[in-house]
């Protein structure tokens, strides 16, 4: 309770219009800003072998996103894929794992094969923009169509939004009709494209 006092809601206000690479995003959403309190929660559960912590986040996100519109029409939860090679190092993918605690309390489905990372990329933290966009360019693939559906991507931190614009382009690319991000945190940045 001492920690979620400390976390900085984002009012889960759509960010489409703020990321610097939202292309193929129709709606933004991210939890909290990101601080040192969300530092150190990603830090514990990407490093130090503790998924449980993205699955109790995605639970309380769940409870935060309930009241916004946009998600009463997803069909599935879709989290960003690991490459095989990290995934077998780190033992899970976070991004799964918060995905799963939303699924749970929104009873929504949750697909992990639907999209596949099929390139390896280095981590994006250290890139800038450009950087980001061409590390994940074709980075994923998509097995089956999702014609005419509405996929929610999920990941831990949204920054300038280009992993999660690569797998929403494949998304739409096999046929989805709406694509939302939705993420635990995202930057107290401004990035309005004006």
């Amino acid at each position: 309770s001492v920690c979620l006092s400390k976390l900085e809601p984002a009012d889960l206000g759509d960010w489409k219009n703020r990321i610097t690479n939202g292309a193929y995003i129709d709606h933004a959403f991210s939890g909290w800003y990101f601080n040192v309190v969300f530092k150190n929660v990603i830090h514990s559960f990407k490093y130090l072998d503790r998924p449980k912590f993205a699955l109790y986040f995605g639970r309380y996100l769940a409870k935060e996103v309930n009241k916004y519109s946009p998600f009463s029409t997803v069909d599935m939860f879709i989290p960003v894929p690991l490459h095989t090679v990290k995934k077998r190092s780190r033992g899970y993918n976070q991004a799964e794992w918060i995905a799963r605690g939303l699924a749970e309390e929104l009873r929504i489905p949750l697909r992990t094969r639907i999209v596949k990372r099929i390139k390896f990329t280095p981590s994006q933290t250290t890139l800038n923009m450009e950087e980001r966009e061409e590390n994940v360019a074709s980075a994923f693939n998509c097995t089956r169509s999702l014609n005419d559906l509405h996929v929610c991507i999920i990941d831990d931190v949204l920054t300038t939004g280009s992993t999660i614009s690569a797998v929403a382009k494949t998304c739409k690319m096999a046929g989805a009709r709406q694509v939302t991000a939705l993420t635990l945190c995202t930057p107290k940045t401004k990035r309005d494209k004006s």
